[in-house]
């Protein structure tokens, strides 16, 4: 498990070390927000395959993640 300040420093992760497994995206990031990241992310042919959760606090959750690409959803708060 790897964690990452911002989406940037995510991007540059991803160009050093081997694919992960999976991606938890919160939305709210702060240098861009989470549909702006799917939309990097899928539009590169390596890391595009990723599987990505998103974990956010909205209130139609499965919507947003069917809509940006993401794999599954974690509603927030959570224990």
């Amino acid at each position: 498990v790897q964690s990452v300040a911002s989406a940037r420093e995510a991007f540059d992760v991803l160009k050093e070390s081997p694919l992960p497994n999976a991606i938890l995206l919160d939305m709210n990031l702060a240098d861009m927000n989470g549909t702006q990241f799917m939309a990097e992310l899928r539009n590169n042919q390596v890391h595009g395959q990723v599987k990505v959760i998103i974990v956010s606090g909205e209130q139609d959750l499965k919507s947003t993640a069917q809509k940006i690409g993401a794999d599954g959803f974690i509603k927030k708060p959570f224990e």
